[in-house]
């Protein structure tokens, strides 16, 4: 990403891993606030799909600190379940309940936990040099709000273009045999009894790997081989043109996300006041995992950005309130979709719940 961007990706500053931002706070707090984690699940309640060559990068880092990651990816490796030539994917199990169950119990159920997850130290990911694009763009919290949320989705739908493009390419690099292919490519098997508990059918599982069976751990450290050379100029040529177009899209956000610009106008978007006091609002807007704390008397003076100029709108806000607002502040509450763009239609009214 470097090599796209030709610049750092701004850090994500607010979305603090070692002290996870959503397992702390007082009680008042989490009434009031959304979403909190549970501080021995935090958002890894998840099981990533790696394509083959991250598996064999874990596989192939032997540095202390990557010893329990190598254990926890064996061990999946022994189990056999979802296991391909084209990487490691979810238990037919996990999926399931995942599918279901995400929305109430993602941060909180022990059950959905990542095999990879290192509950010591305030809890870590065991593979997270080599951790996938979903783990690699997930964040609760953004520093640009919407802003931050809609680049990381841009950046998301890139690299899982990427990792499915290296993915078949490595498996063409490595060599296997047609009959091996086609088993790998047929349509998934439906999900019965023994899926569910974890067991892989022998003569399905001999059928995926062909010539390869008994050294899945080789042909995943050759496919990370073949792959850690790589420049980005080598992905963007295996990608082909969908890489391309996700690449252009990718770099259309990351301009969004590091422009100071603002809109020519502005009107008050939708958002929910969680929490009231004298002087202050907490508000929730695009996310509710990342709600704002807002000065009263600003959130009172937000009726004058109703489609009138944005500098003329801060001008009255002066005037007639006696407010002085910072295009800084202004910038902040368009990032956070409390202020959106004024598309020309006649104005509203401001669209806040409490």
């Amino acid at each position: 990403m470097d090599d796209l961007f030709a610049a750092p990706i701004p850090s994500e500053s607010d979305a603090t891993c070692d002290e996870c931002a959503m397992c702390v706070g007082s009680d008042d707090e989490r009434e009031t606030s959304g979403t909190f984690f549970d501080p021995h699940v935090k958002c890894c309640s998840y099981v990533p799909e790696l394509p083959n060559y991250l598996v064999g990068g874990v596989l192939s880092d032997i540095s202390p600190a990557s010893e329990l990651g190598r254990a926890s990816m064996a061990k999946r490796l022994g189990a056999g379940v979802a296991v391909t030539p084209l990487g490691i994917g979810q238990p037919p199990a996990f999926a399931l309940i995942y599918e279901r169950a995400s929305a109430s119990a993602f941060g909180q159920s022990h059950t959905l936990i990542c095999p990879h997850f290192v509950d010591e130290g305030g809890g870590r990911c065991g593979i997270w040099e080599h951790r996938g694009v979903v783990c690699a763009t997930w964040f609760c919290k953004f520093v640009r709000g919407a802003k931050g949320r809609d680049f990381w989705a841009a950046l998301k739908r890139l690299l899982s273009s990427v990792e499915r493009s290296l993915s078949y390419w490595c498996v063409l690099q490595v060599g296997l045999g047609s009959e091996t292919l086609q088993r790998v490519f047929s349509p998934p098997v439906p999900v019965d009894g023994d899926s569910l508990d974890g067991i892989m059918n022998p003569e399905t599982y001999r059928a995926l790997w062909g010539e390869w069976l008994g050294r899945e751990t080789e042909f995943y450290q050759k496919c990370w081989g073949l792959v850690a050379g790589l420049r980005w100029q080598d992905v963007l040529a295996v990608g082909g043109s969908e890489g391309q177009l996700f690449a252009r899209l990718a770099c259309d956000a990351y301009r969004k996300l590091t422009s100071d610009e603002l809109p020519a106008r502005l009107k008050v978007g939708t958002f929910q006041i969680v929490r009231m006091d004298q002087d202050s609002r907490r508000v929730v807007s695009y996310s509710g995992m990342d709600p704002l704390d807002l000065p009263k008397v600003l959130v009172d003076v937000l009726s004058h950005f109703d489609g009138r100029p944005t500098n003329q709108a801060m001008a009255d806000v002066a005037a007639a309130e006696g407010v002085s607002l910072h295009p800084a502040l202004v910038r902040k509450l368009t990032d956070f979709e409390v202020l959106v763009p004024f598309d020309g239609s006649t104005p509203e009214a401001p669209q806040e719940r409490s």
